[in-house]
């Protein structure tokens, strides 16, 4: 008996060790992307909404829907043009409203519904049903000033990188840009975050 509850209690101290990640253990990713880029969808979709999914309390995610985009005020407000043209634009500032009002197991997720199709207001209102988003909200943002303003956040944020990024997505970890870690990223993300975990390595990455 005595050894029954032992176990029980080295697992459940392991366990709590696993689970209660402070947030100055975390690493830190940062993806700068498009929405219309192919190449975004597939690390999206192959190795992001995996990896978060397994290792979501080990890895804090933020997502830059901008990528190669310009802008230029004019009038009241920003106008952008971006790499893949004005859909692209209409899903950078859809995603970008969806990240203000989620955290990243929702907008991560969603980011892959919107890019499955090239015409993000085509699967808009049922991404946001899927994810449980309010859809009148998300569409107020994205039609509104609160876009608007989002979208340029993104630009300053992506201007101001150093090195500036090449080519999309452009993927940092812990606020530093590396090739290597460029690289496996795209290709083996959980190997690249498992191997970079501040605390004891989670049984996931066995």
């Amino acid at each position: 008996m005595k050894i029954i509850l032992s176990i029980i209690l080295i697992y459940h101290a392991v366990s709590g060790c696993y689970s209660k990640i402070s947030q100055a253990d975390k690493l830190l990713l940062d993806v700068y992307m498009e929405t219309r880029c192919p190449d975004t969808q597939v690390f999206i979709d192959d190795q992001l909404v995996p990896v978060t999914k397994l290792l979501g309390n080990y890895v804090e995610v933020t997502l830059y829907p901008y990528g190669k985009a310009e802008e230029k005020f004019v009038g009241n407000k920003w106008e952008f043009i971006c790499q893949h043209g004005p859909l692209e634009c209409q899903g950078n500032t859809i995603l970008a409203c969806a990240i203000s009002m989620t955290n990243q197991s929702i907008y991560v997720p969603f980011t892959s519904c919107l890019m499955r199709d090239l015409n993000p207001l085509s699967n808009f209102r049922s991404c946001c049903e899927q994810f449980k988003l309010d859809l009148n909200l998300v569409n107020k943002c994205f039609q509104g000033q609160k876009g608007n303003e989002l979208q340029h956040h993104y630009a300053l944020a992506t201007s101001s990188l150093v090195p500036k990024l090449v080519y999309i997505p452009w993927i940092i970890l812990n606020k530093v840009y590396t090739q290597a870690n460029q690289d496996q990223a795209a290709t083996n993300l959980k190997a690249l975050i498992c191997k970079h975990i501040k605390v004891p390595p989670p049984p996931e990455c066995s």
